[in-house]
């Protein structure tokens, strides 16, 4: 009996890993790559001319080993920071870092030597960004982890020039896009359980503080607003995990939090935080076969 109980869990388990006969990954990998980095090169080249006031040898608006010295890869980069100022090679570290960050990203949006240039572009990603940590607002973190999922996933084997010129493995069944599921999961969840915790987030003063932050008070906007939106925000990312579960809700959710980011894009101005999470949530749910489209489209 305990034998058969274990061989249940075990099959259920490895069920839940694979990719169902009515779904397929093989648009999610190649998407994932191209979306990500795609962001990736739009919020680096948006920043690029006033960089050097976060990102320079000497020229940034809060000096520079203030940043470091809270930063939480410090002593990892901390021989590397030395070495540069010894050497009088900080000017030339901080030139040509951001020129190769970028070059990694379009050579991984191209799909050349695919993996190699993701490593690149994680590492330079890392160095650049987390040298201003202090003053980021969530997007560093969700582009470090999804250049390294782009490291780890087979992203590559699709709309890419590794394709063409290496030959390529049969892709195996394993769900890739169940990775992102469950991540997003527990991110909302866990920032939900923040917010829930938080009395500003009920009564809608911290949505409010986040729109006068921007638009410096001049707004009009009834409280019931924040009030409502507020505690939708708070339930929303708290019940993620369960509404995407039931099968009934799990689009519906999926779009609320899609409507939710648009939000943050357009109204707080946070575009590659926001549009990068677009692009988890819809390529985590969406990511599918034309069979199962049509099944999803038939039950709304």
């Amino acid at each position: 009996m305990l034998k058969k109980s274990i061989n249940t869990i075990l099959n259920k388990a490895d069920t839940f890993w694979r990719i169902p006969q009515n779904q397929t990954t093989e648009m999610f990998l190649p998407f994932f790559r191209i979306g990500v980095v795609f962001i990736a090169l739009v919020d680096i080249l948006s920043m690029y001319k006033d960089i050097r006031l976060l990102f320079s040898a000497n020229e940034t608006f809060i000096p520079r080993d203030f940043l470091f010295l809270y930063s939480e890869y410090f002593d990892y980069l901390n021989g590397l920071y030395n070495y540069l100022d010894i050497n009088n090679l900080s000017g030339i570290y901080y030139k040509y870092i951001l020129i190769i960050y970028i070059a990694a990203l379009v050579f991984v949006l191209a799909g050349l030597f695919t993996r190699f240039s993701v490593l690149i572009a994680l590492v330079a990603q890392l160095i650049i960004y987390r040298s201003f940590a202090e003053v980021g607002y969530g997007y560093d973190q969700f582009a470090t982890i999804s250049l390294f999922y782009c490291l780890i996933f087979p992203t590559n084997r699709k709309y890419s020039i590794d394709s063409i010129l290496f030959k390529q493995k049969q892709l195996s069944d394993f769900n890739y896009a169940r990775v992102i599921q469950i991540h997003l999961c527990i991110v909302y969840f866990f920032a939900g359980i923040a917010k829930a915790l938080d009395i500003e987030w009920w009564n809608g003063i911290s949505l409010w503080r986040s729109f006068s932050s921007i638009y410096d008070n001049n707004f009009k906007l009834p409280p019931f607003f924040f009030l409502i939106f507020g505690i939708g925000t708070v339930l929303l990312e708290t019940l993620y995990p369960l509404l995407v579960s039931i099968k009934k809700t799990r689009y519906i959710t999926v779009i609320m939090c899609i409507i939710m980011h648009l939000g943050i894009a357009f109204i707080l101005k946070l575009y590659s935080f926001a549009f990068i999470l677009i692009l988890w949530n819809m390529l985590a749910w969406f990511s599918i076969s034309k069979e199962y489209k049509t099944q999803v489209v038939n039950e709304f």
